[in-house]
This record gives structure tokens, C-alpha cells and sequence, in this order.
């Protein structure tokens, strides 16, 4: 009896997930509450230029992977505004120009009342807190923000290789070779294992969401989903539904508390997606789509190499415990033998 009682309110959960989802847009569930006690960060101090530096696990100051300053105040007037690249729920993206320094810059332009009237505006705080205290070279670079009357702009880092999704979707087949596909996970999980550190959880990995630098370099962005938790003495559990359906881990589908190895799944799917063509779980609906995630239904085919498909198979596991780690997934044969190269 209490197993069918589990496996109805399973089924249940999945039922409704559709409705509690954010899937390709930036809507606050309503289950999410105002504030996280858990997620907070010290809010910068926008005025000041005073630097403050986060020591990272080793002990020491690295001036790539981990220091932060505060940033600079802003204002409208202080850019050349150029093209619009790109458009979103509540506004867009310009490509800009600082007019002191000429510094090429992205300008996320969000209007207040679309904020407001979706209930983000919490969301949109902790996103802030968040990504203007990262520095990594694998992450796209928040200098400042501001914001007048009507609308948040946030000053971003211009990535001029667009994103993942669109080189993606541009490569024959959908696919990438598994030279291309290793140099892309290195590079995220490095990322990622900054993160991780901290105590940040991305918790929406996808193509979309991973930028493309002018090296050729990946940068990860969109840290709307992003939560952090102050203590490092404890692993973070959250129960949030969040994130892309085809890209959620089993422990979100089905509603079970979670942590930052709901980003090492992404990772799986992601790296499955970029060498087979298309996401591994996807069906025709997403409840569908969620039965097969919950049950781990992968079948991972014979044109990727036996290493690719192990790690593959080490960061798609159901069980978190078992689950392979972002940090682990330097080490493994594959990552090795295909981008070592691109070490950052």
C-alpha cells in the first residue's frame, strides 16, 4: 500500500510539472519562496570600487577563478548603444560601448513592470548577488548593474560567438566531434567546480545558457536559476522545481531535495546532446519526458566512442550518491585524452 502510495503521488508530481515549470523563459514558480534564507549573498555595494577578494580552496588568492570587486555605478548615458542580439521575456540584449574606456559590452535591458508583474524581481536580486561576485574565465562576466525609473540593465561580458545553442544547431548533424565535445565539458566544469566550491548551484545548464568567446573559449551565463548557501560545513539541499525539462535531474522530477549534482546530470545530458544530435530523454510531451528521466531510460548509441559513452553513462546515474562529480570529470580517460590541452 505504500508503495502504490508513492508511485501515485510520483506520478502526480510529474503530472503537474508542466504547470510549475519554467521552461524556456524566466517565470518564478509560484512554490519559490519571496526569500531564501539559504541563497542569500551579500549584496554588493554599488557605489563602491573598494576591492574584496574571495579566497578560493586552496588557501590562495587566484586572480582568475575566484576574486571579485565590487562594481562600478553605472549609469544610461554612460554608453554608445549598438544592434539589439537578442530578445527574452522581459527585455533585451544590446550590443554597447562604454563611452570612457570604449569597452565592448552586452546590455541585458529588463523592464520593471514585466518584473514586477511576473513576480522575479526576488529572482532577478539573487541572480545579481550571485554572478557579479564570479571571475572565471568559463563564466561570462557581470561588471555592474543599475537601474532608473523603468527598466534593470545589467553590464555583461560580449561573448561575439553567440551561443552554444546556435553552433550547435549550425554543425552537420547537430553534432560535434568528440574533440570539440571534450573541450566544451573541460571547459564547463570548470566552471561549474568554482562554482561548486562556493557553494553555488546553476541548476539550468543547457545550450542556451553557455556562451561562445571570442577564443573560442565557452563562458557559462544565466544565472537566474542560480542559488548559493553561505556554509561550507553542509551540502545545500533544495527542493525548488526549476530548470529545462529535457536537461532535469531525476531528484527534481521527482520532487526529492537536491544539491549541486543536479549540475554534474546537465552536464551528462548536455555532452550526450553534442555528440548524438539531440537531447537523450526527450519525448513527444513533457510528462513523457520526465517518466523517462525518473527511470533513467538512456540508450546511448553506438557512434560514440566506448570512453565518451562511459562518462556519459558515470554523470547520467540516477542516484546523486553515485553520480560522477564536475571535478571528477577532468580526470576521467576521455576529458584526458581529447582536452588537456585547454586547461584554464
Amino acid at each position: 500500500m505504500a508503495l502504490s502510495s508513492t508511485m501515485q503521488k510520483a506520478a502526480s508530481n510529474r503530472a503537474v510539472l508542466q504547470r510549475r515549470l519554467s521552461v524556456e523563459n524566466h517565470t518564478r514558480p509560484s512554490s519559490l519562496p519571496h526569500k531564501e534564507s539559504a541563497s542569500s549573498v551579500q549584496k554588493p555595494k554599488r557605489a563602491s570600487l573598494e576591492k574584496t577578494s574571495v579566497v578560493a580552496a586552496s588557501g590562495k588568492e587566484n586572480s582568475t577563478a575566484g576574486v571579485v570587486e565590487e562594481p562600478r555605478s553605472f549609469q544610461e548615458s554612460d554608453f554608445e548603444v549598438g544592434r539589439k542580439m537578442g530578445q527574452g521575456l522581459f527585455g533585451h540584449v544590446y550590443l554597447a560601448r562604454t563611452r570612457a574606456e570604449h569597452k565592448v559590452v552586452a546590455l541585458k535591458v529588463l523592464y520593471k513592470r514585466a518584473l514586477e508583474e511576473e513576480n522575479v524581481v526576488p529572482q532577478l536580486q539573487r541572480e545579481v548577488e550571485i554572478h557579479t561576485r564570479l571571475r572565471h574565465p568559463n563564466i561570462v562576466r557581470m561588471y555592474s548593474y543599475f537601474h532608473n525609473r523603468d527598466k534593470v540593465i545589467l553590464v555583461l561580458e560580449y561573448c561575439p560567438g553567440g551561443t552554444l545553442f546556435d553552433a550547435l544547431k549550425d554543425a552537420p548533424e547537430r553534432r560535434f566531434s568528440e574533440e570539440r565535445a571534450a573541450f566544451i565539458v573541460r571547459q564547463l566544469c570548470s566552471a561549474l567546480s568554482v562554482c561548486h566550491r562556493f557553494q553555488i548551484v546553476h541548476r539550468d545548464i543547457k545550450p542556451e545558457n553557455i556562451l561562445i568567446g571570442k577564443e573560442g573559449e565557452v563562458k557559462l551565463a544565466d544565472f537566474g536559476w542560480a542559488v548559493a548557501h553561505k556554509s561550507k560545513d553542509s551540502r545545500m539541499r533544495r527542493q525548488t522545481l526549476c530548470g529545462t525539462v529535457d536537461y532535469l535531474a531525476p531528484e527534481i522530477v521527482d520532487s526529492l531535495p537536491y544539491d549541486e549534482r543536479v549540475d554534474a546530470w546537465s552536464v551528462g545530458v548536455l555532452l550526450f546532446e553534442m555528440l548524438v544530435g539531440r537531447a537523450p530523454f526527450s519525448a513527444g510531451m513533457d510528462c513523457e519526458t520526465c517518466d523517462r528521466i525518473s527511470s533513467c531510460d538512456v540508450d546511448i548509441p553506438d557512434t560514440v566512442s566506448p570512453a565518451a559513452a562511459d562518462l556519459i553513462a558515470r554523470l547520467l546515474v540516477k542516484d546523486p550518491e553515485q553520480r560522477m562529480t564536475v571535478e571528477q570529470v577532468e580526470s576521467h580517460p576521455w576529458i584526458r585524452g581529447h582536452a588537456m590541452d585547454d586547461m584554464v
